[in-house]
């Protein structure tokens, strides 16, 4: 995130954040939100925002943390179906999906 660097008569900010997540797309809108709370300055005019994807792997490869359980089979076709549901939504409305 960062202002006009042309305008030099605006105050000037330049920040970035990186949150973690998984392969939801509702995940990545939350991630998204939460980063942009946490870099969001009141006052500064933002002309540029980007989002980068890092370190993009297959689900089957993930590896969970220490502190994570794996989710039960049923949670698990509840959030794929969750997702699939929301990539139809998405080709349908002409909406990219993830």
């Amino acid at each position: 995130m960062r202002t006009n660097l042309f305008r030099t008569d605006l105050p000037q900010y330049r920040e970035r954040t990186v949150v973690t997540l998984e392969d939801d797309s509702h995940e990545l809108v939350a991630a998204f939100i939460q980063g942009l709370c946490h870099l969001w300055r009141k006052g500064f005019g933002y002309p540029k925002l980007g989002v980068m994807l890092l370190d993009l792997s297959f689900k089957s490869n993930r590896q969970l943390t220490l502190d994570e359980t794996p989710q039960t089979e049923a949670e698990a076709m509840r959030s794929e179906q969750l997702m699939a549901t929301i990539d139809k939504l998405n080709r349908e409305l002409g909406l990219s999906t993830i």
